[in-house]
């Protein structure tokens, strides 16, 4: 296949997300994956019989004020498959980081490019990526993350996240015990999207950690949307990002649905 799978777990300072005008990156481990097939969420893929040179770790730091990756480093990737736990160690020595995926007996060694105590924020990601065709007679898109169901029901199962996009707002919600969650909204100007539109809508599952000034640590998970546009149909390619909290874990999604968008290709969703 011709574009890679990915995620990645970043160990920050100053900083909650990866971004070159501010902030170090301590340390990022971005974990690359080339299957043979990549289908939908829930599908367990092995990546045995991928392209071995495009299945990598890649360990690496940025520092602000050399405004520069520090050398990389490559290593095999030692997750060999998708719908697996993935537990991953990351120890502090004196002059390495020793790093042990999946309580893996040889751990990878990394060199300190910058102190282990600047780490102040951890944040591990990977990305759902929906791509399709505005409808005639557009309405509303509604992309269901869900637990013990198909489809949104009253009665069986739970609605882990619920986002709705219109040409008016986008929010998101939740469905559990019979009751809906609070709705977190954003206003957006999507008036002229039009029928046979091509958009690609993503949205990031992250997980932030943060400690404070007093050294006390907290936790938070948030969804990251962002619809890319077909530039042919807005000015230039309009990217909308939004954030929006996680109530339910989003680990505990075993089906996404998607209602109201005619999905390309093969109809199935990514996952990178």
């Amino acid at each position: 296949m011709s574009e890679r799978k990915w995620f990645e777990v970043n160990l920050l300072n100053e900083a909650s997300e990866f971004s070159k005008i501010t902030g170090d990156t301590v340390l990022q481990l971005k974990f690359t994956f080339d299957p043979d097939n990549y289908t939908n969420l829930g599908q367990n893929v092995s990546y045995i019989e991928g392209n071995s040179s495009n299945s990598l770790l890649i360990l690496s730091s940025y520092i602000y004020n050399q405004k520069e990756w520090g050398k990389e480093e490559k290593h095999q990737n030692p997750i060999g498959q998708t719908g697996v736990p993935i537990i991953i160690n990351i120890y502090a020595d004196k002059y390495f980081y020793n790093i042990s995926i999946n309580e893996g007996v040889d751990p990878i060694h990394y060199s300190h490019r910058l102190p282990p105590w600047a780490t102040n924020w951890i944040m591990a990601s990977n990305t759902i990526i929906i791509e399709g065709v505005i409808p005639k007679s557009f309405d509303v898109i509604t992309i269901n993350f869900l637990h013990g169901a198909l489809e949104k029901h009253a009665q069986v199962g739970i609605t882990v996240f619920q986002l709705n996009i219109t040409k008016i707002d986008v929010t998101g919600s939740y469905f559990a015990k019979g009751k809906w969650g609070n709705s977190e909204g954003y206003r957006n100007n999507l008036k002229d999207l039009v029928e046979g539109e091509k958009i690609r809508i993503s949205i990031q599952i992250t997980k932030v950690v943060r400690k404070d000034d007093y050294g006390v640590i907290s936790s938070n998970e948030i969804y990251i949307f962002e619809m890319e546009r077909q530039e042919k149909y807005s000015k230039g390619k309009e990217i909308i990002p939004l954030e929006f909290a996680q109530i339910i874990p989003a680990s505990a999604t075993e089906y996404i649905s998607v209602i109201g968008l005619d999905l390309e290709g093969n109809g199935f969703i990514k996952i990178e």
